[in-house]
């Protein structure tokens, strides 16, 4: 059984940190995702932070990024 959930909770600075990078990118936007933060360029999604939680308690902040 897989306990892993999924939620906004990113510590802001660190999206504020990713929001001042993303958004200095041409024609990059914001959006909010079905969990988390992502921005968005040409209606395309390059970057997604979002919080995960693991079973015993483990909580990581996940980046993702479009090649």
């Amino acid at each position: 059984m897989n306990d892993t959930r999924y939620s906004d909770d990113v510590p802001e600075p660190i999206e504020t940190r990713l929001r001042e990078i993303c958004l200095d990118l041409p024609d990059a936007y914001e959006q909010q995702a079905w969990k988390g933060t992502r921005w968005m360029a040409h209606k395309k999604s390059f970057a997604h932070v979002l919080g995960v939680e693991r079973e015993a308690g483990e909580a990581l902040i996940v980046l993702s990024l479009r090649s």
